[in-house]
């Protein structure tokens, strides 16, 4: 092909291209409004909603309730097997560490500590601290509380802190009020963690796992002994129920 021939060739391709018209591809919209429906919705502690729909607008709620009409611009969520909450739950919180605070009871052998426990004594060991009841103590500070608020938490579980048999979580409510007005749930879950001491008994990982052992045992062992306790007093108050009078001689 000439050089000439060559130069209108590649000029008429050129021309060509130009009149094509690519289409654009169409950006997806973000949708505005939102419809949850069908959900079982908590409104507040002991308040529920049941088919209950939930309608938000550029992110903010703007209805709440059963036969709520849906906007036709909305896009809708189907609840049915939801339950939905006023805010985000943490299933796990820790209360803020006071200052000095150990993070493990006092190790036997130091000065006021109990005697190192006998072997298969798991309650005497001081990481075992099932008694213990965050619902019985201020769970949170108050930085701590406005913290998780801010961040849109509704509510929390809070655990013990320390030791390796806890004791009780509870379930707090983080609006304002007292300790005992926003417990939600006061004895939630006995909490357990493998966790070495840093000085005394237990002072490995395996030895955090024979005291969480022995300490089911010896709940097991109590749990059976007072079954029994209680089987005896019943068949003993119903034998003196029904034994004989004598009359006097």
């Amino acid at each position: 092909m000439s050089q000439p021939l060559r130069r209108r060739f590649l000029g008429a391709l050129a021309a060509s291209f130009s009149l094509v018209v690519l289409p654009q591809p169409a950006r997806a919209v973000t949708p505005r409004v939102h419809a949850i429906v069908g959900a079982r919705v908590v409104t507040a502690p002991g308040r529920v909603i049941e088919n209950g729909t939930v309608v938000m607008r550029d992110g903010v709620i703007v209805a709440v309730g059963s036969g709520i009409p849906v906007p036709a611009d909305a896009r809708v969520w189907e609840g049915d097997s939801l339950t939905v909450y006023p805010g985000m739950i943490d299933a796990y919180v820790l209360p803020a560490e006071a200052p000095g605070q150990a993070t493990q009871g006092t190790p036997p052998g130091r000065p006021g500590a109990p005697a190192a426990p006998s072997r298969g004594a798991a309650h005497a060991v001081s990481s075992v601290r099932a008694e213990t009841r965050i619902s019985e103590m201020a769970p949170l500070s108050k930085d701590q509380v406005e913290g998780l608020r801010a961040a849109g938490f509704a509510a929390v579980q809070v655990a013990p802190r320390t030791g390796i048999v806890r004791g009780q979580s509870a379930v707090v409510g983080l609006r304002s009020g007292e300790p005992n007005d926003v417990i939600v749930k006061a004895d939630a879950a006995q909490v357990v963690a493998l966790e070495a001491a840093r000085e005394g008994y237990p002072g490995s990982l395996m030895g955090a796992i024979a005291v969480i052992r022995q300490a089911f045992m010896d709940a097991k062992w109590y749990r059976d002994a007072l079954a029994v306790y209680q089987r005896a007093s019943r068949n003993a108050w119903r034998a003196t129920a029904i034994a004989p009078i004598s009359e006097p001689g």
